[in-house]
């Protein structure tokens, strides 16, 4: 449940982003208008939200997971790319999937 309240935090950023990408032809980052810096972003679940492009290329969202209950969650980052052509958000970890929802196994 932890990965999933990181997630929900995150979703009002997805449609910013596909907005900005929409409107300006490239991702956003944490530094323009209308976003703040990553630590703004920080939640009960997450230390912070870093957006920018991926090492592929696409825009993405990157969450830094914080659970110091649970070595498996805390310090390790959850992806939300977005492909711009297709409109499709997906989701990807460094966590085992047996922490993750459905949709971000694989």
């Amino acid at each position: 449940s932890q990965v999933a309240q990181a997630l929900a935090a995150a979703a009002p950023l997805q449609a910013q982003v596909a907005a900005f990408v929409a409107g300006h032809e490239r991702c956003p980052g944490n530094d323009d208008p209308g976003f703040g810096p990553a630590e703004a972003y920080a939640g009960s679940t997450h230390a912070g939200i870093e957006l920018g492009e991926s090492d592929e290329g696409v825009c993405a969202i990157e969450l830094l997971l914080q659970d110091e209950r649970n070595e498996n969650l805390d310090g390790h980052r959850l992806w939300l790319e977005y492909e711009a052509a297709a409109g499709q958000w997906r989701c990807s970890a460094e966590i085992e999937d047996r922490y993750l929802p459905a949709h971000c196994r694989g």
